[in-house]
């Protein structure tokens, strides 16, 4: 028997739906497969920001882990540093202040008057002994300081004189040695100084405050030692560190530092040099009369 193939020719009609259904598929299939390109792309591009992220990201952390160590060992050094304080500050005796010898002047303990009589221990004749001074601190003439002039000159009494008087009539004396000076309003003067010194030392706060206070333990372990002693000696040294370290103490150490300074070396005598020539004249006429014993040494 002979095997009969069946073939059914397709219809007309069917064959020509199918072309144009075959036509969208297939243009839907390469929109989409463009599109599945793009988000590839895509990706690859957010791969390689996460490459260049992470490499950031690396460097970074290798500099951070370098500052760390470099902050363990300031660490080690501050808590070294802070033990030697501590026990310096238990030793007592490294509390001594060492203060630099400063020769003080040598004035006479009694006056001492030019051709003073001094009997010689071998002999009964009295022997002449001159001073080495000109003349004495105590019999030179006082510095006028722009006195009036119609003060009667015979009324001054001498020290010893002085030295002779009772209590009560020491204070009539400088009662009316007071009553020759022109007088002083104390309370305005007071007021005029505490006003200028709490301003002075506001600006102090404020510059402290401003300019400085920024803890850094990098920047203040490369201070000078001069300042650093200068502020451990100011401050509390076991809690010094601590303080600089804080913001909100910082600026406190740094006002009292410059406070200290303004009090100690520069609100003195000196400051109104230069500014008031009356001043100038007086202060000038007080120091030759205090030093001309020392000056006029031969």
């Amino acid at each position: 028997m002979a095997i009969e193939k069946l073939y059914h020719a397709p219809d007309p009609g069917t064959s020509s739906l199918q072309g144009p259904f075959r036509g969208d598929v297939v243009e839907q299939l390469r929109i989409r497969m463009k599109a599945t390109q793009e988000k590839l792309e895509e990706s690859e591009a957010a791969l390689n920001r996460c490459r260049e992220y992470s490499a950031r990201d690396i460097e970074i952390i290798s500099r951070q882990r370098a500052k760390i160590i470099e902050l363990e060992d300031l660490v080690q050094k501050q808590k070294a540093t802070i033990s030697n304080q501590s026990k310096a500050i238990a030793d007592p005796k490294t509390m001594r202040v060492r203060q630099p010898a400063i020769p003080m002047p040598i004035f006479p303990l009694t006056p001492t008057q030019q051709g003073s009589c001094v009997r010689s221990p071998g002999s009964s004749t009295p022997s002449s002994v001159r001073s080495p001074y000109p003349s004495s601190v105590f019999d030179l003439p006082p510095p006028t300081f722009d006195m009036p002039i119609s003060i009667p000159q015979g009324k001054s009494t001498s020290l010893a004189e002085i030295s002779k008087m009772s209590p009560n009539s020491r204070s009539n004396l400088s009662k009316s040695n007071c009553s020759l000076c022109p007088s002083l309003n104390t309370k305005t003067a007071i007021v005029v100084i505490s006003d200028r010194l709490q301003s002075l030392f506001a600006r102090t706060q404020l510059f402290a405050h401003t300019y400085t206070n920024f803890p850094s333990i990098h920047l203040d372990s490369q201070l000078n030692p001069k300042v650093k002693e200068y502020v451990m000696s100011i401050s509390d040294k076991l809690h010094a560190s601590t303080l600089l370290g804080n913001p909100c103490t910082r600026f406190c150490v740094v006002t009292k530092a410059i406070n200290f300074y303004l009090v100690h070396d520069i609100l003195q005598l000196t400051v109104v040099k230069g500014f008031d020539a009356h001043m100038n004249l007086e202060v000038k006429q007080m120091q030759d009369f205090l030093t001309q014993g020392m000056l006029n040494r031969p």
